[in-house]
């Protein structure tokens, strides 16, 4: 039977200079003929994700208590259309491969805390028992 663990530390694992453990970046530390790539799954993406899956859903439900206008699961694709330009503008390289690479993954990133956003009143209202 294969090692999980192993297989699991080759899937989600990446190398980083001691002291960039959290990003996932070699920055000035990386290996003769290493390249920097964007990782889709790394520690930093995980954290990023959860939080601010978290944040535009609170966001969303206080517009909606305060103005009746913000119905609608319209304003958190607005809100994850400013995360996939930050995302863009954070990641953004002067190399055409890169740049296209950057915004395929913002975009993906992008659609995926949207739906994480409209699926947390399912996940809370079924936790809840309403």
């Amino acid at each position: 039977m294969p090692d999980l663990k192993q297989i699991a530390a080759q899937v989600f694992g990446t190398t980083v200079a001691g002291d960039k453990k959290i990003t996932g970046n070699f920055g000035d530390a990386k290996p003769e003929g290493a390249k920097n790539v964007s990782d889709f799954v790394t520690t930093q993406s995980f954290s990023n994700f959860s939080g601010m899956a978290i944040v535009i859903y609170g966001v969303w439900k206080i517009m909606q208590h305060v103005f009746d206008f913000f119905r609608g699961t319209w304003f958190p694709a607005i809100l994850c259309a400013a995360f996939l330009a930050v995302s863009v503008a954070a990641s953004w390289s002067n190399t055409p491969g890169k740049r296209i690479t950057a915004i395929f993954i913002a975009i993906l990133n992008s659609i995926l805390l949207y739906g994480a956003v409209i699926g947390v009143p399912v996940v809370v209202t079924s936790i809840a028992g309403n």
